[in-house]
C-alpha cells in the first residue's frame, strides 16, 4: 500500500485527535488497535486546500471512530445551526413552547405565517432547552473528550470500566 502513494506521488493529510481510528473493544490486556482510517491527497488537491486536515474523533457506538474532513484548515463553526432534539417531544412541556410559537407566528399570508412561525419555534425550543436542560452540548463535548482520553490511554482494566460507563 506504501508504494502505491509513493509511486502515485500522494501525501497523507495530517491528522488531529486520536492515534487510532479502529479498535477491536477486548479490554486493556487483549485489545488491539489501528489506524485504519486515512486521507491521502495529490499535489493539485493540496494546492486547492493548503490548510485542510482531519480530525480522529472517540468512539462512540461503534468499533470505528469518526474521522473528519476539514478542508479549510479549522473545526471550529462561527455558529452553530439550529437542530430539533428528539429527546425534546419526552418532556410534555415542549409541546406548549410549540404551541405558544406558533400562535407567535400568525400572519394573513400563509407563506410569511409558515416561516415565522418555524422561525419562533426555533427560538422558543433554543431558549428552553437551554434553561430547562442547561448546555447539554457542553455536556456531551466533555463527555466525548474524556472518551477520547480514555480512549487514547487505554492500558489498564480501570481506563477501560471508566469508558464503558461513559458510553452508557
Amino acid at each position: 500500500m506504501i508504494n502505491v502513494v509513493d509511486n502515485l506521488g500522494l501525501v497523507e493529510l495530517p491528522s488531529q485527535g486520536l492515534k487510532y481510528s479502529w479498535s477491536n473493544g477486548r479490554g486493556a490486556s487483549r485489545e488491539i488497535k489501528a489506524k485504519l482510517d486515512r486521507g491521502i491527497a495529490n499535489s493539485d488537491w493540496w494546492n486547492l486546500f493548503p490548510n485542510a486536515d482531519m480530525k480522529v474523533l472517540p468512539q462512540v457506538s461503534s468499533d470505528h471512530s469518526p474521522v473528519v474532513l476539514n478542508y479549510e484548515g479549522c473545526l471550529s463553526f462561527a455558529r452553530r445551526p439550529f437542530r430539533f432534539e428528539a429527546i425534546w417531544t419526552r418532556d410534555r412541556r415542549s409541546h406548549w413552547v410549540v404551541e405558544h410559537a406558533w400562535a407567535k407566528g400568525f400572519h394573513p399570508n400563509p407563506s410569511t405565517r409558515l416561516r415565522r412561525s418555524i422561525y419562533h419555534t426555533q427560538r422558543g425550543l433554543s431558549f428552553w432547552n437551554k434553561h430547562q436542560f442547561g448546555k447539554v452540548q457542553l455536556q456531551i463535548k466533555a463527555t466525548k473528550q474524556a472518551l477520547a482520553n480514555y480512549q487514547a490511554n487505554r492500558d489498564d482494566v480501570v481506563s477501560w470500566e471508566r469508558e464503558k460507563d461513559l458510553k452508557c
